[in-house]
């Protein structure tokens, strides 16, 4: 028996078989809404949270700090050299 906010999935080919809960993995699934028995396919939606967020900001300053490197060592072997004895 269902508690309230499973999702059951009944099989269509035999009426006997006692319905399963669905594993939801990367894929659409075919479900069957427990109250009006209507059936449908799920949908999936990618949204990016904080994580992504950080993660862009934090590979945006690290990408700045190297870059003011190779310009540090870029310029630096550019100016001319003189010795002062």
């Amino acid at each position: 028996m269902a508690t309230s906010g499973d999702i059951v999935v009944e099989p269509s080919t035999s009426t006997d078989v006692r319905p399963s809960k669905v594993q939801f993995g990367p894929d659409p699934v075919e479900i069957k809404c427990p109250e009006c028995d209507e059936v449908g396919e799920t949908e999936i939606f990618y949204q990016s949270g904080v994580f992504t967020y950080g993660l862009c900001l934090l590979l945006l300053f690290m990408g700045y700090v190297l870059w003011l490197c190779v310009w540090y060592i870029a310029l630096s072997s550019l100016l001319s050299k003189t010795r002062v004895s």
